[in-house]
């Protein structure tokens, strides 16, 4: 007859555990959770952003020749690398342009 109280005592104690193993994986899986993840990860990400922009204006601040030599060069980089599109969009442009006013010459002759 003593194995009943004790066989009492471990299936409430069996019961507590699975209690809290499930609060446990509930607590995991809330954490886990996509949008609290993607949250968390868009705030680490603007944290990040936000000191690289502090360390890059201490930097300018501090070698001023160095940065404007670097904005200089992405500048000459970005003209020379747009200069095809840019012209080949002002010949179209002007392609048109010649287009509608032949086609605007010809009805007015006729």
């Amino acid at each position: 007859m003593s194995d009943v109280p004790t066989l009492d005592a471990a299936r409430l104690r069996a019961t507590t555990a699975r209690t809290e193993l499930h609060a446990a994986l509930d607590d995991a899986l809330g954490w886990l959770s996509p949008d609290r993840l993607k949250a968390e990860a868009a705030l680490a990400a603007n944290q990040q952003i936000g000191e690289a922009k502090k360390a890059l204006r201490r930097s300018a601040t501090r070698h001023p020749l160095a940065t404007w030599s670097a904005v200089a060069g992405l500048a000459a980089l970005l003209a020379w690398l747009l200069r095809r599109p840019a012209i080949t969009l002002t010949r179209a442009t002007i392609d048109a342009a010649r287009a509608l006013r032949n086609r605007f010459v010809r009805r007015k002759q006729t």
